[in-house]
């Protein structure tokens, strides 16, 4: 969920359809989109998929409706940075059980360091 995005829309008061309006879709698209739920439909089978926002309706989004905020901060997604945070973790804890990472050698992902102790 971009939920800066929507907090930010609440303290503008704009509703869905004021971005919808401008991007040329639905307000229901626009509210699937900012909780990057959506279906997908086959022959055999509905189901939730995630979907999100075309790169051209991040830049009208900004550029009309929030000039001033940068567009990390706008579509920062929380469940994504933290699921990444962790695999790094895990990912770097391993180099450093397996020696891979050289002695020495140390990693900073968001304040955690990681140093690696070498191939002894």
């Amino acid at each position: 969920m971009y939920s800066n995005l929507a907090i930010e829309m609440n303290k503008a008061g704009l509703q869905p359809q004021a971005l919808a309006n401008v991007l040329g879709i639905t307000a229901e698209e626009v509210v699937r989109k900012i909780n990057r739920v959506g279906k997908m439909y086959s022959e055999a089978e509905e189901r939730d998929v995630v979907t999100d926002f075309y790169a051209t309706e991040v830049y009208k989004i900004k550029t009309t409706f929030f000039p001033y905020m940068t567009y990390d901060y706008l579509f920062e997604n929380k469940e994504i940075s933290e699921k990444i945070h962790v695999d790094l973790s895990v990912l770097i804890n391993k180099l450093i059980k397996t020696e891979l990472l050289p002695e020495g050698v140390a990693m900073k992902i968001d304040g955690d360091v990681y140093v690696g102790i070498g191939n002894e």
